[in-house]
């Protein structure tokens, strides 16, 4: 599988598996809560999805500069995978799943 970069700053993609039907909108608590642990310095009360449990890596790429295109060998199972980039943003330092850099795909057979 081909990964371009063609945004204005550096990426990276870590590709997972997770549960069949999960959303984005459970991907965001999940985030909201890591974020909220890592201020309070507590530990995440995670609610319908445990990352460390429903998750499961399957691609996770090295840092990608602008403009640079990888090939990332990849089998996908069906079913739904979450993307996720991590990377810090240029403006901030924030991830950039603070930024909405994320998102949930349906594989099918």
């Amino acid at each position: 599988m081909p990964i371009d970069n063609v945004g204005a700053q550096p990426h990276f993609l870590d590709f997972e598996k997770g549960p069949d039907g999960v959303t984005e909108e459970q991907i965001a608590v999940v985030l909201d809560d890591v974020n909220q642990s890592m201020m309070s310095g507590g530990e995440p009360e995670w609610t319908d999805l445990n990352p460390e449990e429903d998750l499961e890596i399957i691609l996770f790429t090295g840092s990608q500069s602008t403009g640079t295109s990888i090939w990332a060998p990849i089998e996908l199972e069906s079913g739904t995978h979450v993307l996720f980039c991590f990377f810090p943003d240029i403006s901030d330092g924030m991830p950039h799943t603070d930024h909405g850099m994320y998102t949930v795909i349906e594989v099918g057979e």
